[in-house]
C-alpha cells in the first residue's frame, strides 16, 4: 500500500466511490457508455476497499465484507421453481426467514462475544443482500452486508478525520467487528443445518454454545428447510467466500424432522416453539394463562397452561383475557412426554387472529 495512511485510504475510497455514483448516475439511460465507464469505476472501489480490508486484519484483527463476494448459494428445487424462475412470494419469504433466522444468530454470537454495536453504528445492516441470481432450478445469490459508511450524519463522518480522531477510528473497528460477527452467525445458521445428519457439527454446537440458544437456532433452521407441504422439494446451501468446512448443504422434506430428532437430544423436556392461540383463562394470582387451544407448526394442543418467563404485571394479564395472541417460548414435558406448562418468553395479542378462532 506504499505506506499509504488510514485517513488518506479512507478519502481515495470517498472519491472512488462519489465517482462510481456520478457515472451511474450520468450514464444511466446509455447503456452502451454506462458498459464502458462503470467496470473500472467498480474495480477501483473494489480494490479500494480490499486494501482497507486488509489495513483493518493487519491494525484490528477484523476485516471488511468486499462487495464482489457472494458468499452464500441457495438453490431451490421443485416443479414450480424451473429456468431460473419461481413463485416471488415463496422466494421473498424464504429470504425473510433467513434474515430473521441470522439476526436471532447474531444476537447469540453478540452475547458470546460481548460485542455491542453503540448507537452510533446501530443502522449497521444485520441482513443478507441479494446480489445475484444464477443458472439452476432457481439459484440465488446472496452476500454479507458491506461497511456502509454513512457521511450524512456529523459523527459518521469517516473521511474528514485526522489521524488523532479516535472517535471515528472506534466506528471503523465497531464496523469491521460487527461484520465479523455476521459472519459467525450465519455460521452457526449454517452449523445448524447442517447438524441434521452431521453429527460432528452438532456435537461442536452443543459444546459451543448454550444449549437453550442452540434449541432456538435449530428452531428458526427448520423454517430454512422444506416442509411437508411446501411447494420446494429440495433446498442446498452452497458455501463460496465463508469460513464453513461444509461446501454444500443439502436439505429435502426430512430434513425437518432430523432437526427435531436433534433438538430432543439438546434438552430433553423441552421444545421451543412459534405458536397462536386463544386466552381462555387468567389466574391473577399465579400470574398465568390458558390457552384453547394452542398451534404451531403442523401440531394442535386443545389446552396449555403458560408462565411468563420474565415475569407479568397483574394489570397487563387481566386485559388479557379471551383476546388472540403470539407467542414463542418453551414448551415443557414430563418425563413420560406429557405437556406440563409454555413458558412464554415473547408475546404479542393479534386481532387477526380472532376470526380464525371464532372469538364471540
Amino acid at each position: 500500500m506504499n505506506n499509504i495512511g488510514l485517513p488518506e485510504l479512507m478519502q481515495q475510497l470517498k472519491k472512488a466511490q462519489d465517482n462510481l455514483e456520478r457515472i451511474q448516475s450520468a450514464y444511466a439511460d446509455q447503456a452502451d457508455l454506462l458498459s464502458f465507464y462503470e467496470p473500472s469505476a467498480s474495480f477501483l472501489v473494489k480494490s479500494l476497499k480490499h486494501q482497507l480490508s486488509e489495513f483493518l486484519i493487519k491494525t484490528t484483527g477484523f476485516g471488511l465484507a468486499v462487495d464482489d463476494d457472494i458468499d452464500l448459494w441457495i438453490r431451490i428445487e421443485g416443479e414450480e421453481f424451473q429456468g431460473g424462475k419461481g413463485p416471488i412470494g415463496v422466494v421473498g419469504s424464504f429470504l425473510n426467514k433467513l434474515n430473521v433466522a441470522n439476526k436471532f444468530a447474531y444476537s447469540v454470537v453478540s452475547k458470546m462475544k460481548e460485542f455491542k454495536l453503540t448507537d452510533q453504528v446501530s443502522d449497521f445492516s444485520s441482513a443478507f443482500d441479494l446480489a445475484a441470481t444464477g443458472n439452476g432450478s432457481l439459484k440465488l445469490g446472496l452476500k454479507r452486508p458491506g461497511l456502509h459508511f454513512n457521511t450524512d450524519r456529523e459523527q459518521l463522518d469517516l473521511f474528514s478525520f485526522s489521524e488523532k480522531s479516535t472517535e471515528n477510528w472506534d466506528i471503523l473497528k465497531e464496523g469491521a467487528q460487527h461484520n465479523e460477527v455476521f459472519t459467525d452467525s450465519i455460521n452457526l445458521v449454517l452449523s445448524a443445518i447442517a447438524s441434521a445428519e452431521d453429527e460432528a457439527t452438532f456435537e461442536k454446537l452443543s459444546q459451543d454454545y448454550d444449549r437453550k440458544d442452540i434449541l432456538k437456532v435449530i428452531h428458526f433452521a427448520k423454517e430454512l428447510v422444506p416442509s411437508s407441504q411446501s411447494s420446494i422439494d429440495a433446498i442446498s446451501f452452497e458455501v463460496e467466500h465463508l469460513a464453513f468446512p461444509k461446501k454444500i448443504i443439502r436439505t429435502n422434506k426430512e430434513t425437518r424432522k432430523l432437526l427435531s430428532n436433534q433438538a430432543k437430544k439438546l434438552i430433553p423436556d423441552k421444545e421451543f416453539i412459534h405458536g397462536k392461540g386463544m386466552i381462555r383463562a387468567v389466574d391473577l394470582d399465579e400470574k398465568t394463562i390458558t390457552l384453547r387451544p394452542l398451534e404451531y407448526e403442523d401440531t394442535k394442543h386443545e389446552e396449555v397452561k403458560c408462565i411468563f418467563s420474565k415475569g407479568i404485571d397483574k394489570r397487563k394479564l387481566q386485559s388479557l383475557l379471551d383476546k388472540p395472541i403470539n407467542l414463542e417460548g418453551f414448551l415443557v414435558f414430563s418425563s413420560n412426554d406429557k405437556l406440563l406448562r409454555l413458558e412464554v418468553e415473547k408475546f404479542e395479542l393479534s386481532r387477526n387472529l380472532e376470526s380464525e378462532f371464532k372469538v364471540d
